[in-house]
């Protein structure tokens, strides 16, 4: 079983591109992601409703054959998110479909003027 990462990500300014990178890595080295796909779902709260979803075959998440993960969000692409602390949950799907909660926690959704 994969236990999720708990993190807090950088805050995404409303109305701006936002970008975060990360490697994943099992026993110390970086998962080759060939074939797998990867998605990153913001919500409210866990129990409510998801706003938004952006994906690998999207072209919104980049995974690399040596872990490496590139996320990023256009400034055109956040017409569902309004300010406030929200939950996120990035899933990986496996080359067999299994999908596995890798990475979770807080977003803070600021404007301008880091409200």
């Amino acid at each position: 079983m994969i236990y999720p990462a708990r993190y807090t990500l950088p805050p995404l300014i409303l109305g701006y591109d936002w970008d975060f990178s990360f490697t994943y890595e099992v026993s110390g080295a970086g998962l080759d992601f060939t074939d797998y796909s990867m998605s990153l779902k913001v919500m409210d709260s866990y129990d409510s409703a998801v706003l938004d979803t952006w994906t690998s075959a999207a072209g919104d998440i980049t995974l690399g054959d040596d872990g490496t993960v590139a996320m990023a969000v256009a400034s055109t692409d956040q017409s569902n998110l309004s300010v406030g602390k929200k939950k996120y949950i990035v899933e990986l799907t496996d080359p067999d479909s299994e999908v596995s909660l890798i990475m979770t926690g807080d977003w803070p959704i600021i404007d301008i003027n880091g409200v």
